[in-house]
């Protein structure tokens, strides 16, 4: 099977190389070999010896039985819009989980889930498609995240907590036992949420506190 990644910045070449050192599709088994990236800035590559190419551009997408692609952009509204264009089109997502990473048995992984280096997801742990675990992140027994979150390096949600569709974590931000965190809403680098937040809320500090910030996207997202 062929991969391609979508995006070509920096963390498309991380995302290359968790590719490369995996080397499968892990909920099917599949093997993966990386055709390339898709990117519409063409020159994204340059300076960056990789040791692959940008292929083409997003509409490019080769899509067939033989072609399976994962989304490397770290903004949830980007993501949410690509899967759900590429999806329409019948596209295929590979799940990609680093090596070093620890998903329990009884984890379930979305099509197009990102588990990055080190991270750790638990049993009973439900992972959207497209969700993006980075490196050290960790995720406690029958936590649920939605489609699309994004969760920066060392960034924590803990035992039965809820994480809505698109929410963004930042370096280090902390989602305690049993509370959500709503859909589309950011928590600050550093942040400790203590309580329930809102659809759409920024919020910051210890303990984290916002305000509504945020609407979701207008655009159909991609299947759970």
């Amino acid at each position: 099977m062929l991969l391609y990644i979508v995006g070509a910045g920096g963390f498309g070449r991380e995302v290359l190389c968790y590719a490369r050192d995996v080397g499968r599709d892990v909920t099917t088994g599949t093997p993966l070999t990386v055709a390339g990236f898709l990117d519409d800035h063409r020159g994204a590559l340059d300076g960056h010896a990789v040791g692959t190419t940008v292929v083409g551009g997003v509409a490019d997408a080769p899509i067939g039985p033989d072609a399976a692609f994962v989304i490397a952009i770290g903004d949830p509204r980007v993501r949410w819009k690509l899967a759900g264009a590429l999806a329409a089109r019948g596209a295929r997502f590979a799940t990609i989980v680093h090596p070093t990473a620890y998903v329990a048995p009884g984890a379930r992984l979305g099509a197009g889930a990102i588990i990055g280096p080190f991270a750790f997801v638990s049993d009973n742990v439900t992972v959207g498609s497209h969700t993006i675990f980075n490196t050290y992140c960790s995720a406690g027994h029958d936590a649920t995240l939605g489609r699309c979150v994004v969760m920066s390096p060392y960034a924590v949600v803990n035992g039965n907590t809820t994480v809505g569709d698109g929410a963004f974590f930042g370096t280090h931000a902390t989602l305690v036992l049993g509370k959500r965190l709503g859909a589309w809403a950011k928590l600050g680098a550093g942040a400790v949420a203590l309580a329930d937040l809102a659809d759409g809320t920024l919020a910051v500090g210890v303990p984290a506190a916002g305000a509504i910030k945020y609407a979701a996207p207008i655009e159909p997202g991609p299947p759970a």
